[in-house]
């Protein structure tokens, strides 16, 4: 028992590294960037982050999509696997969805800082963060884009679809 749990904290340090794109890669394709990303395919998901983050839970919020959409906006946001880049990357999918309320907001937050496990637990920072992706995907140029498929789209620059959607990066 006592080595599963190192290993899961072993899994849930790795999940937390930091991986940037920095604009010189812009020409990676979606689906190269998401194989170079993708450090986490096969790390269980809490079940507290589950229920309110999964497409496939009965109680997620709105804003729903499923685990490789989520991926491919924290590589069209050039945002990493930290806690704080997750935060925007949710408050972003969240603002999207014209069907979030502030009583969503309000509950997503309060589990987030108190429900989730340690490892995905928001601090404050992490609060901001996703108040600040939350007001990026309210943008009307983003109504709707938690409903974005990406399968067709990996073959496409990464220049290509930020350009396309509209999306910018610091």
């Amino acid at each position: 028992m006592a080595t599963q749990l190192s290993q899961a904290a072993q899994s849930q340090s790795c999940i937390r590294q930091a991986i940037r794109w920095p604009s010189s890669n812009e020409n990676l394709s979606l689906g190269q960037a998401y194989h170079a990303f993708n450090v986490e395919e096969k790390t269980p998901i809490p079940l507290q982050v589950w229920l309110l983050e999964s497409s496939k839970s009965p109680m997620v919020l709105p804003g729903r999509c499923d685990r490789f959409t989520r991926q491919c906006f924290h590589i069209l946001l050039n945002r990493s696997t930290t806690l704080n880049d997750h935060a925007f990357v949710q408050g972003f999918i969240m603002g999207s969805d014209p069907r979030t309320t502030k009583l969503h907001i309000l509950l997503f937050k309060q589990a987030a800082q108190s429900l989730y496990p340690k490892a995905y637990r928001f601090s404050d920072k992490s609060l901001n963060a996703f108040s600040t992706g939350f007001r990026y995907g309210r943008e009307p140029r983003f109504r709707n884009f938690y409903r974005l498929q990406f399968e067709d789209s990996q073959h496409l620059t990464l220049a290509y679809l930020r350009r396309h959607l509209e999306i910018t990066v610091n």
